[in-house]
């Protein structure tokens, strides 16, 4: 059983699971690690400055193409690009046909828009550790109140949170 899976419960436990409509999965050790089921599009969340992880990105979109799931390129932390480096990132994707945006936690930048996208059906959201994921379904969702961790040192952000779940809209 993973997130978003269909299941019948009887008693309080899973006794069936549905069939799957789609799943977003992965290869581990040589075998396919379904991570969610019934997933209308994958949240790829990279970060302004050293968070930005191209390849994490380029290996996010062949995934979603190779398992026909529409994806959303999401760079957080845009209120750290002082140079406008990674709004450049953004401008050449889009010009790619990549749906992708920027966004910022501290300043509400790309929220709004972000909103939107996010409005209808349901979203796996996916990136490295320290890019803003938990603050970002902490305004997406008020009350939600994922644990979030700042940057350290260097301007990264730092990995608090341990599992997967699943918000409900």
């Amino acid at each position: 059983c993973v997130i978003g899976d269909r299941v019948e419960v009887e008693n309080g436990y899973v006794v069936g699971i549905g069939e799957r409509m789609n799943t977003l999965s992965r290869a581990v050790a040589h075998k396919r690690q379904v991570l969610a089921a019934h997933v209308d599009r994958v949240v790829l969340v990279i970060a302004h400055g050293k968070g930005l992880r191209e390849g994490f990105l380029m290996r996010g979109l062949v995934a979603c193409r190779l398992q026909q799931l529409p994806p959303l390129v999401v760079v957080n932390k845009l209120d750290l690009d002082e140079d406008g480096e990674t709004a450049k990132h953004l401008k050449t994707w889009k010009k790619l046909g990549i749906a992708c945006l920027g966004t910022s936690t501290v300043t509400g930048e790309g929220i709004d828009a972000l909103t939107r996208a996010l409005s209808k059906g349901s979203s796996a959201m996916l990136g490295h550790s320290g890019v803003g994921k938990s603050s970002l379904i902490n305004v997406l969702r008020p009350g939600t109140e994922r644990k979030t961790g700042g940057l350290d040192w260097q301007g990264k952000g730092r990995h608090v949170t341990t599992m997967a779940e699943a918000v409900v809209q």
